[in-house]
């Protein structure tokens, strides 16, 4: 999360230069220096965007946990536990039980171990769709993400399968 936080940031400061430099230019001469709309920002926009991707992709996870001792954590410390993990970037190893592609952001569901019934639900964008795709129930899985959900539900957001 931090990685789009800081690419975010990182834009919105590419912007406000190219602005800048856009009005003191226009003041003195009338004309624009760089239009918006140029092939140059376009690229550095392609740029910047697969930077971010490769940032997340290669990014360390904050923490490595098994489905199971997420789901013992949770249930032990409740809110404590969200706080600890919210926002992060976390690596879940659990068993993969059933795909949901029927909505608007696609998802699969792990279990939490034969002890719990608490699942863990991973929110893909439709692109990084394909390796789950492939799974098969009851399939040992791992999968990053950034940590989000409530006491009802645990779930991570922008996942991918990695093994």
């Amino acid at each position: 999360m931090e990685i789009l936080i800081d690419g975010a940031f990182f834009l919105l400061v590419v912007w406000g230069i190219v602005y800048a430099i856009n009005v003191l230019y226009s003041r003195k001469t009338g004309e624009r220096l760089i239009s918006l709309n140029s092939p140059l920002v376009q690229v550095a926009a392609v740029i910047l965007v697969l930077y971010i991707t490769y940032e997340f992709i290669t990014a360390t996870p904050a923490y490595e946990v098994g489905a199971e001792k997420l789901s013992n954590e949770i249930n032990r410390k409740g809110r404590a536990a969200f706080d600890k993990y919210r926002n992060k970037l976390i690596s879940v190893n659990g068993v993969y039980l059933e795909l949901d592609d029927s909505s608007e952001q696609p998802s699969l569901l792990m279990s939490a171990g034969s002890k719990s019934n608490l699942t863990v639900r991973c929110y893909f964008s439709k692109s990084s769709m394909n390796t789950a795709v492939t799974l098969m129930p009851g399939q040992q899985i791992t999968v990053r993400g950034v940590f989000s959900g409530n006491l009802d539900e645990v779930s991570l957001n922008d996942c991918l399968v990695v093994e």
